[in-house]
């Protein structure tokens, strides 16, 4: 008899749990460089700071446009932002075989699925626990793509897998091996799908004449009412209570000759929007509806009643009848922006064309981009549907920023990452300038978009440890970083939450018991004498420095680490686990 194996099923490839950072060779083309191969060293990966380099609009936005490398930056932000981001948009590349055209077709897979797995994994981190990542593919790596995000984000937390039609079927350069080619796709995932089990996405449009034409009469006048049967309900032993009308007024919205009278037919609607109606017939197998309206006849009649589950679950509830049919309100389906009435649909995991057409898209945001660029009204889409104004967004594949400036037209927060220089300066910077400045493009009609708030722009810092410039066997604490700048990216590099105006206690771990003392100076025995009693004894410090006395006696609560030979070891260890 074979063997019983247990684990877990995951996917698995040449060279899998190495880290690979983007970089550039001498012609300024990226490369995937691998931390196996040696390409990659330990100091390279740890946090850095972020180097501000400009302000864009209100001085007080927290927005980020982050140039430099994205595995290095999400780690980076970890710090202040992991289990803060409530949506998570990526756009990676799609290993179309231009990526990494100089391997292999194996090897060109593998290093795709190792650059995936490592920014998953930190971007999990990173999101809330109601949060949600959207990760955006085509045919090429979708079913590898499956498996790994099984693998990191955990198989229970898988909501959907969004099919977006990006073309026509017709036309030139819409490709296919076998068939023509148009669809794209979207996974998403939940941090814990509990936290967004009660979560139903629905999005807004234009209501169709359709529509109009069912919903076409307003109870203009409930009239006065009688009661005229009362008896306890089956399920809870509450009233419930019928009643006639009388007096009542009912008119009917005229539709004829639409087109030319469409905006003054709209405000008919807008105007009276709480109490247009249409009726439905009830269901024979609604014992409970079929009970009322045997008690009614081709008049206007009201029940009010409690019910005992359903979204108005125990509060009084009032159904209108006319005509031995059930009222549904049209404030119960749509809803009113500006002078614009949207119907409000339940979303399916099926995106057409004509729903999020790229109609123009060469032009939002007055960047152009060759290809790759996806329509602000599909982020408009994604963002609107799982957040609020206020929560934080993030794109760590930023491209041309249309994640950024759907987020920024719909009042979200934003961190966006871009590792190419020419993307950021030419195509996302400018974008996002003409966002704060009221762009016109893409959703800012339908949003309302006039312009303001603000973004600051960010370098990744160089790093923390590097070698020394005559002796590279030797590392050393980067010249560039000294006072107040080293105190900070040390703080951040060894987990510590950096205390602006504090001279002692420069930085304070989670629990609040743990500090970060970091000098220039020689630590004497004097040294730790002043600092000592300085700590409770529940409360531990890590000095860090250059140079000490290797004979100092230090309290049970203190320990030294060299610098630069102490630094970032726990950083390492978790990053060999």
């Amino acid at each position: 008899m074979a063997k019983r194996r247990k684990g877990k099923l995951e996917l698995d490839w040449v060279g899998k749990g190495d880290i690979i950072l983007t970089k550039f060779d001498e012609k300024g083309k990226t490369y995937p460089a691998s931390y196996f191969q040696g390409q990659v060293s330990d100091e390279e990966l740890m946090p850095r700071e972020f180097e501000l380099t400009e302000s864009v609009g209100d001085p007080k936005s927290e927005n980020m446009l982050i140039w430099g490398e994205n595995l290095i930056a999400l780690r980076s932000l970890e710090r202040e932002f992991a289990g803060g981001i409530k949506l998570i948009y990526i756009d990676p590349p799609f290993n179309t075989g231009q990526d990494f055209e100089d391997y292999e077709d194996g090897l060109e897979h593998s290093i795709w699925l190792s650059m995936m797995q490592n920014r998953l994994e930190l971007l999990r981190n990173l999101l809330s626990k109601d949060g949600l990542i959207f990760v955006h593919i085509d045919d090429i790596e979708q079913g590898y793509l499956r498996l790994l995000l099984d693998e990191v984000f955990d198989r229970r937390n898988y909501l959907s897998l969004i099919s977006w039609e990006r073309s026509p079927g017709a036309g030139i350069g819409q490709g296919g091996k076998f068939l023509i080619n148009v669809s794209e796709y979207i996974y998403v995932y939940a941090k814990n799908w509990e936290a967004i089990s009660r979560v139903k996405p629905t999005y807004k449009r234009e209501i169709p004449l359709k529509n109009m034409k069912q919903y076409n009469r307003i109870l203009v006048d409930k009239g006065r009412k009688e009661l005229i049967k009362e008896f306890p309900s089956k399920s809870n032993n509450l009233p419930v209570k019928v009643y006639k009308r009388y007096d009542y007024e009912i008119s009917n919205i005229s539709l004829k000759d639409f087109e030319n009278r469409k905006d003054e037919i709209v405000q008919e609607y807008v105007n009276n929007f709480e109490n247009i109606f249409r009726t439905n017939r009830v269901q024979k197998e609604n014992r409970f509806q079929q009970d009322l309206i045997s008690n009614m006849d081709k008049d206007l009649y009201s029940v009010q009643y409690t019910p005992s589950r359903g979204r108005t679950e125990g509060q009084i509830t009032e159904l209108f009848y006319y005509r031995q049919e059930l009222f549904s309100w049209l404030k119960d389906v749509a809803e009113i922006q500006g002078n614009a009435l949207l119907k409000i649909d339940k979303i399916n995991d099926f995106w057409t064309k004509e729903q999020l057409t790229s109609a123009g898209i060469s032009g939002e945001g007055n960047v152009e981009l060759r290809r790759g660029k996806k329509p602000e009204v599909l982020l408009d889409r994604i963002i609107s549907m799982v957040t609020r104004k206020g929560d934080w967004v993030l794109d760590c594949f930023g491209g041309s920023a249309t994640t950024t400036a759907a987020a920024h037209k719909l009042g979200r927060k934003w961190i966006m990452v871009e590792v190419r220089e020419d993307m950021v300066k030419e195509k996302a910077l400018k974008r996002m300038r003409n966002v704060v400045n009221g762009d016109t493009t893409g959703i800012s009609k339908e949003v309302n978009w006039k312009g303001g708030g603000g973004f600051k722009v960010y370098k990744l810092g160089e790093p923390l440890i590097v070698k020394h410039k005559d002796y590279p066997s030797i590392k050393i604490i980067n010249p560039k970083y000294y006072n107040t700048a080293l105190i900070k990216v040390i703080c951040n590099v060894e987990g510590f939450k950096f205390r602006k105006n504090d001279k002692l206690f420069h930085g304070v771990n989670k629990l609040g018991n743990k500090y970060a003392h970091i000098t220039e100076q020689y630590v004497s025995q004097g040294y730790i004498d002043l600092i000592k009693n300085k700590l409770a004894d529940n409360e531990q410090m890590i000095i860090y420095c250059f140079n000490y006395d290797e004979k100092i006696t230090l309290p049970f609560n203190m320990i030294i680490k060299k610098l630069p030979t102490d630094i970032g070891k726990a950083f390492q260890l978790r990053l060999r686990l």
